[in-house]
């Protein structure tokens, strides 16, 4: 086989998962010359969050009939829901797969039996510790691996014939804070505290184990606490935890090897079975306390330390500086800083174009379609059709990439001029809440440094990419805000709140520079019979004509307005030959739009203006009301020609 392409889907709330699970996955593709791309988030609280939606949104992007097989690794995936739903997906594309440590209905199995290994361990505190008041920290609910150990606590409880209440376990989220609140619940019970607490996992233990400390209840002296999956902290830990240990290095390569079974015999679906074992340690009291602290362990606790304080202060300072920018632009490139902390070998952020094309409107720039409403409405549940690619590394060197056809391809062409047989693809969501933004690639992470701050780089970014967006919506909101109150709707022209906040420059300059100020007062002609013949919304055409028409004669810097009904200004600075030309345009263009819009009327205005050369006294009102007066004696002149004329045409 050749050219093999291999599908994997997990999550990283485990982070012991990432660096076991798919280090023994990656070393047998390796060898063999085997590409896997993997499918990560961080979604899985165990709770309905928008936040889990756009994480889980990731498992979306391939098209697995493009891949030779796939690998769920269920046991990492909270809810069942996306569990079953990746599943589905698999099962319609007909590719070899197998789900991990959690059965999935249609798909061949590997790993422990979570059941069986929970018995095991109840009947070592039950039997050889003579436990009888035996409390569970179970995992989340939704969680199918969590699910199967609790059932198998109520089992061996009843199997042992000892008193079993659903009040006597507590729900959590595999998290140690889980077991903190857990021992703070257990204390509140009528009963208080129980002989041993069993937990789903190592984490839970811990906080367990803290918060029993604190209280002065000594492990396991008074209370018996174990965990499960022997995480390597699980020995170090003080009091070291009894657990059950299961091989995930192994896991990963006996999966690999079992999909390259399948993919040569389709046939084959046996699945497999990973053994499990427990550890006895000082927990549940089968291991003397060892106070003495080694110098591995030392050197290890404080490596950690100081990794999770440079990795606070790194955070700290890339989120100071992306909340600092105004533009994608400036984001993309303050990103150039914080990509060697991925430690990948290339990195290609991409996202969707539209988001860059449509997300920003520039002041001034938008139309009748980029309203806020439709700024709103932009908000993706799938990846994007057409892939910017704003961000690429190779071994920390930039380089560009052209936009790709996301339903085409996942990863960009420049990609293949570095492409290996054997590469490990990483795929990573970049959204805010429900909102998919896009997706980052690493190539060959270092699976152990990759661990701590990713899930933070991302959600810092996901966070300043919908910042920006959002700033620039509110720029855009002011802006038409602005426009609403200073401009006429029907016309587009200023109204009078514009005239008074544009004619304010116009009046200075001319003040300071001693510039003539022109009122020209514009009225339709014959507006209410064209109303009471044919419509207002007619009439609206009407006024809509003359305002296009002084659009087309201003000039710029011209204050044109729309006073109401069927009154207008244009405020200029220009001689009064120029504005007498200008006036006579009006009448000509006006004639033009008759023929254009061929209306049962013809559409005319009367003008007159008023120039002055404003002082410290001067009063805008004025002006209006002179230049007002003009057009009056313009359109009564008009008036008594047009009766005149009808007169000659009666007599003759």
């Amino acid at each position: 086989m050749s050219g093999i392409k291999l599908a994997v889907f997990i999550t990283e709330w485990d982070p012991h998962f990432w660096s076991r699970v798919l280090k023994g996955i990656g070393n047998r593709a390796k060898s063999y010359g085997y590409e896997v791309f993997v499918f990560d988030c961080f979604g899985g609280s165990g709770v309905k969050r928008k936040h889990d939606v756009g994480e889980f949104h990731i498992f979306d992007l391939p098209d697995l009939k493009q891949f030779d097989g796939a690998i769920v690794v269920a046991s990492t995936i909270v809810p069942t829901v996306v569990v079953n739903y990746l599943g589905d997906r698999i099962i319609k594309s007909g590719i070899p797969a197998i789900s991990l440590e959690v059965p999935i209905d249609g798909l061949d199995f590997g790993g422990i039996s979570n059941h069986d290994a929970l018995i095991s361990m109840m009947d070592h505190v039950i039997a050889h510790h003579k436990c009888k008041r035996i409390y569970y920290v179970s995992g989340p609910e939704g969680n199918a691996e969590a699910g199967m150990r609790k059932n198998a606590y109520f089992e061996a409880m009843e199997k042992a014939g000892l008193e079993v209440k659903e009040e006597n376990t507590f729900t959590g989220t595999y998290e140690f804070d889980s077991g903190y609140r857990a021992v703070n619940y257990f204390k509140s019970l009528p009963d208080g505290l129980p002989q041993a607490i069993v937990c789903a996992n190592d984490a839970m233990a811990m906080g367990v184990c803290r918060r029993l400390d604190e209280l002065g209840v000594p492990v396991p002296d008074q209370v018996i606490v174990t965990g499960f999956d022997n995480i390597d902290t699980s020995n170090d830990y003080v009091p070291s935890l009894t657990t059950v240990s299961r091989p995930k290095k192994e896991l990963g390569a006996m999966a690999f090897d079992y999909i390259m079974k399948k993919i040569e015999d389709p046939s084959t679906s046996t699945g497999f079975k990973c053994k499990t074992r427990i550890e006895y340690r000082e927990s549940c009291g089968c291991q003397s306390a060892n106070l003495y602290v080694g110098r591995k362990f030392r050197e290890e606790h404080f490596r950690q330390v100081e990794e999770e304080a440079n990795l606070s202060r790194f955070m700290n300072r890339m989120l100071a500086r992306v909340t600092d920018c105004d533009w994608f632009s400036e984001l993309f490139m303050c990103l150039r800083d914080y990509v060697d902390m991925l430690e990948c070998e290339r990195f290609y952020f991409c996202i969707d174009n539209s988001l860059i094309d449509e997300g920003i409107v520039l002041p001034g720039d938008h139309t009748d379609k980029d309203t806020i409403r439709e700024q709103l409405r932009w908000m993706k549940e799938d990846f994007p059709e057409k892939v910017s690619v704003v961000l690429a590394t190779n071994k920390g060197k930039l380089f560009k990439c052209a936009d790709y056809n996301g339903r085409e391809r996942i990863m960009p062409i420049e990609e293949e001029e570095f492409r290996s047989s054997s590469d490990m693809y990483i795929y990573e969501p970049i959204h805010y809440q429900d909102n998919c933004f896009g997706y980052c690639i690493m190539v060959n992470p270092t699976p152990g440094k990759r661990i701590l701050g990713v899930s933070q780089w991302l959600l810092v970014v996901g966070n300043a990419i919908e910042t920006i967006r959002r700033k620039h919506m509110m720029n855009l909101a002011i802006e038409q805000l602005d426009e609403l109150y200073t401009t006429d709707p029907l016309t587009g022209l200023y109204n009078r709140y514009g005239l008074e906040r544009y004619a304010a420059g116009m009046i200075e300059t001319c003040m300071k520079e001693r510039q003539p100020l022109v009122a020209v007062f514009l009225d339709l002609d014959g507006l209410k019979p064209i109303n009471d013949e044919f419509g207002h919304e007619v009439g609206d055409i009407a006024i809509k004509t003359v305002a296009d028409v002084l659009r087309v004669v201003g000039d710029e810097g011209d204050v044109a307005t729309r006073l109401g009904g069927d009154e207008f200004l244009v405020l200029c600075s220009a001689d009064l030959d120029l504005v007498e030309k200008k006036i006579a345009q009006v009448d000509k263009e006006l004639v033009k739009k008759d023929k254009e819009l061929d209306l049962p009327f013809n559409v005319r205005a009367s003008a007159g203006y008023k120039c002055i050369i404003p002082n410290e006294n001067f009063d805008l009102d004025v002006l209006i009301e002179e230049a007002d007066q003009a057009m009056y004696e313009v359109k009564k002149k008009k008036k008594e020609a047009m009766s005149l004329q009808n007169r000659k045409n009666s007599i003759s």
